[in-house]
């Protein structure tokens, strides 16, 4: 009988750990042979002299991955070690080994039900994706993720029994145990369209931001579990954005939101930080369609307008979403990848009889080559044409580069050519746009030319002098002068052909 009871009792001790850590604690009573009042302190049952250890193993396993739940080490655990997530050990008060009661009782609790006393130690898993809690008596413990690495939502609530059933050896018990628990790991990206914008003119930033992965998925607690916070936050650059034009919320399944009831937003005006936070009616409906859809996801996209370009040709930006999914760990901080916009400046110096000339105007145009006008003329921060100083110099701020566009390297299909419209006094009108390449590099690309730098290419310009000829003009001396020539050379033609007719 006893023989017997022991396997049962193994059996229930390796269902209560399976449970905890692999279904996530759900509760599973054992079922004893013996009077659920006897004490259990044959040779076969649990030393309650000795003391155990937890080894938490925590690693990037997947959304979907099943760590291993047998209390052994695993050395052939997936995934990859995850350095950085925190953990909280607690004692679990309403739990008693002591008899089979208790010890059915205990199986049966989950990390709702279960009563957490005093801290029996805490850790942060080191490079090996370890924690380990040593010098732990016998009982009952809830651990606690309580900081997930960045990226990652923490994993869920886990009642973990030192000791537990060896499944290798069911006749003996392991007091030193191994956890796995499981994790999902979050994703933000964001996105850029920006193409042929410059200074003036609207980007948009599309940020895409997973849903954390419900913790009532694990069921771990009540199936009303729902996630307790989702924020956006996007700082913008102040010195080349405006604050932004739009913002606009929304989830990818078609769901529909609304500004101040299901989300509220705001700008910080003197740091262009702009923060989205989910209301208590916006979560639930993000838990909801989490249930109905596990890849739904929030999409915000924010409208700005571009100002002048600042000391870099590169607009950096990232974006990041905290969550949290409701199952008592901590936030989940994921930031995005940064994209990037490219603007240079355009400096035109215009020459001529090696003098600056002033007084050139000129506009703008996307070009293939300067026999094929594209869009244009273009209006840049506001101007659509501009007129050389005396220095013979304008300049063109904070035109798109043309190798980069929507956050991805293109090959430079077009140049910017510049018109001139209107020719400094005493020179002519150049008769063909000039093209310029306007690539990252040739902006970049600094010379010793006047005004090149790391921001800006130098377009040089010349004009040759006015072909009008030097011809007199009607009315002047000269005319006067020709003209009474010519009377004379006719008087005398007349006088001698009078002559001529008398003979």
């Amino acid at each position: 009988m006893v023989k017997k009871t022991n396997r049962i009792r193994a059996i229930g001790a390796a269902s209560v750990f399976g449970v905890a850590l692999s279904t996530a604690s759900i509760g599973i009573a054992p079922a004893f042979a013996e009077d659920a009042t006897s004490v259990v302190s044959n040779p076969g049952n649990i030393d309650f002299s000795k003391s155990g250890s937890i080894t938490v193993h925590k690693r990037d396993l997947g959304t979907d991955a099943t760590a291993p739940a047998t209390g052994n080490a695993n050395d052939n655990a997936p995934g990859q070690p995850l350095a950085g997530a925190g953990f909280k050990l607690y004692n679990v008060t309403n739990a008693d080994l002591k008899t089979n009661a208790g010890f059915a009782a205990a199986a049966a609790l989950t990390p709702g039900t279960a009563q957490i006393g005093t801290v029996a130690g805490t850790g942060v898993s080191d490079a090996a994706g370890l924690v380990n809690f040593g010098d732990l008596p016998v009982g009952v413990y809830l651990l606690r993720e309580t900081g997930a690495p960045e990226g990652y939502t923490p994993s869920a609530d886990a009642i973990v029994f030192v000791p537990m059933t060896n499944p290798e050896k069911t006749d003996e018990w392991n007091y030193d145990v191994h956890v796995y628990p499981k994790n999902s790991k979050n994703e933000t990206t964001k996105t850029v369209e920006d193409a042929g914008d410059n200074a003036g003119d609207s980007i948009s930033y599309t940020i895409t931001g997973d849903v954390p992965k419900l913790a009532s998925d694990d069921t771990v607690i009540s199936k009303d579990t729902v996630i307790s916070k989702y924020v956006v936050k996007d700082d913008l650059d102040e010195t080349r954005l405006d604050s932004p034009s739009a913002i606009e919320v929304s989830l990818s399944d078609g769901t529909a939101l609304v500004k101040d009831t299901d989300y509220t937003q705001s700008v910080d005006p003197d740091t262009l930080q702009v923060n989205v936070t989910f209301t208590k009616a916006g979560l639930e409906k993000l838990t909801a369609a989490k249930k109905a859809d596990a890849d739904v996801k929030v999409v915000t996209k924010i409208t700005a307008t571009l100002k002048k370009i600042g000391d870099s040709m590169d607009l950096k930006n990232e974006a990041t979403t905290i969550t949290n999914n409701g199952g008592g760990g901590g936030d989940t901080t994921t930031p995005s990848k940064p994209v990037h916009t490219y603007h240079g400046n355009l400096r035109v110096n215009k020459t001529g009889d090696d003098k600056p000339l002033a007084g050139a105007e000129f506009q703008v145009y996307e070009c293939v080559d300067q026999s094929n006008l594209g869009r244009g003329p273009l209006t840049v921060g506001g101007v659509d044409k501009w007129t050389t100083n005396e220095q013979g110099s304008l300049v063109i701020e904070s035109l798109h580069v043309t190798d980069y566009e929507n956050g991805a390297e293109v090959s430079p299909t077009k140049k910017y050519c510049l018109v001139e419209t209107k020719a400094p006094e005493g020179y002519e009108l150049l008769p063909t746009p000039v093209a310029v390449e306007f690539t990252r590099a040739s902006v970049g690309g600094t010379s010793d030319v006047e005004g090149d730098n790391a921001i800006t290419q130098v377009a040089q310009i010349e004009n040759v002098k006015s072909t009008t000829p030097n011809l007199p003009l009607t009315g002047g001396a000269g005319v006067g002068l020709l003209a009474a020539i010519g009377a004379a050379i006719v008087a005398a033609g007349a006088y001698i052909a009078r002559r001529l007719n008398r003979a």
